[in-house]
């Protein structure tokens, strides 16, 4: 009965903890499949996350209106914090990541310099010393203790935060535009690019909304956990764990080693069904309709 109880525990403590960490994951398999290389950083800048999301929620302050025992503000306080961490991300692609003429492993071992960059400066601004969040503590849900279950109900709104998220995620994929996009050029991006896509829009988007799930993930963890400039390196290697091959739903793990896509990446013509298949003339984009910045 002992080993019941505590199997129960562990697997509720298990499910709020890994709510945190499919959030960094998520934003790192699509870094990993669109920009093409593992960013070491991408733990650090959970932390920045959760740095930003504390200045701006001492800024906003609590407010009386509460949702599974957190106050509304804190919520607003985690969106403005995941703008911020997606700021940040994009700054750092486009002074440090594009300018560089190197591979992936290249970019690399730049990002582990990136991490060490973000650490110190989160470190120079709020000191080594841990911090928490002004927000009460809450006692487990009662109804919950009686199948011995430890929760509260701030891990409950991390659980179902995630969960919305995840979901959200999932439909921007399969059932817009946007996602559709980023699919492709997962895929291939060259043939993404023979195709019409604006490939660098499509990364630009990727890093904002990688950036931004790992800014909330970060605010998460800081609620669950405490506050210290090492939080998102010491989850470095967890996040890494589900992390496979980095593609998005549907795209195809085979995809590199298709002859005629092979092709397509070498610039040469490939028959499809019957008829040959040219590269669009640059003037076939600049007729279709107008695009936004990062469309």
């Amino acid at each position: 009965m002992a080993v019941t109880e505590q199997f129960i525990r562990l697997a509720a403590d298990g499910v709020v903890y890994s709510s945190i960490i499919v959030l960094g994951s998520i934003g790192l398999s699509l870094i990993y499949s669109i920009a093409g290389f593992a960013n070491f950083a991408h733990g650090d800048t959970m932390t920045v996350g959760a740095y930003a999301t504390l200045v701006i929620f001492g800024v906003v302050g609590g407010t009386s209106m509460s949702v599974l025992g957190l106050p509304v503000s804190f919520f607003l306080a985690l969106l403005l914090g995941a703008a911020v961490t997606a700021v940040v991300a994009l700054l750092t692609e486009r002074l440090v990541y594009k300018p560089l003429d190197v591979g992936p492993i290249g970019l690399l071992i730049t990002s582990i310099g990136v991490a060490f960059v973000y650490r110190a400066l989160v470190q120079i601004r709020f000191s080594a010393d841990s911090r928490r969040y002004d927000i009460q503590a809450l006692r487990p849900i009662d109804w919950l203790l009686e199948y011995n279950i430890a929760v509260t109900e701030h891990e409950v709104a991390m659980v179902a935060s995630a969960i919305v998220l995840v979901v959200g995620l999932h439909l921007l994929l399969q059932h817009t535009d946007l996602g559709r996009k980023m699919r492709a050029t997962a895929d291939n991006p060259s043939l993404a690019r023979a195709s019409g896509i604006r490939v660098r829009r499509i990364e630009l988007w990727t890093w904002i909304i990688g950036a931004g799930l790992a800014g909330a993930g970060g605010a998460f963890l800081g609620l669950f956990n405490q506050l210290i400039p090492r939080m998102g390196f010491n989850l470095l290697l967890v996040i890494f764990v589900p992390h496979r091959d980095g593609r998005p739903t549907d795209a195809d793990p085979d995809v590199d080693r298709h002859p005629d896509r092979q092709r397509v990446r070498e610039g040469t013509r490939v028959p499809h069904h019957g008829r040959r298949v040219a590269r669009p003339a640059p003037g076939d984009r600049r007729r279709g309709r107008r695009r936004g910045w990062l469309t």
